[in-house]
């Protein structure tokens, strides 16, 4: 997750891949993503791409689930 833009390119193949152990692996990305982004103070920028994505494929159960159980919100207070 170090390589910030590269890791978030990732996570987004990840995620077109529509397959459960894809998920699961953009979720454990997005989990290291979100720590680092606090460590760095950038959570309004990681609550914004986690939106996106939530706006980008609605109709995807499976990865919001995922993201929900992993507590990977919009909200930069979480």
């Amino acid at each position: 997750a170090r390589d910030g833009e590269s890791a978030w390119k990732r996570v987004d193949a990840l995620i077109r891949a529509t397959k459960p152990k894809e998920y699961d692996q953009a979720v454990t990305l997005l989990i290291d993503l979100r720590d680092l982004d606090r460590r760095e103070g950038r959570q309004v920028e990681f609550g914004q791409r986690v939106q996106r994505i939530r706006d980008t494929y609605p109709n995807r159960p499976a990865l919001l689930q995922r993201l929900d159980r992993a507590e990977l919100t919009a909200d930069p207070a979480d």
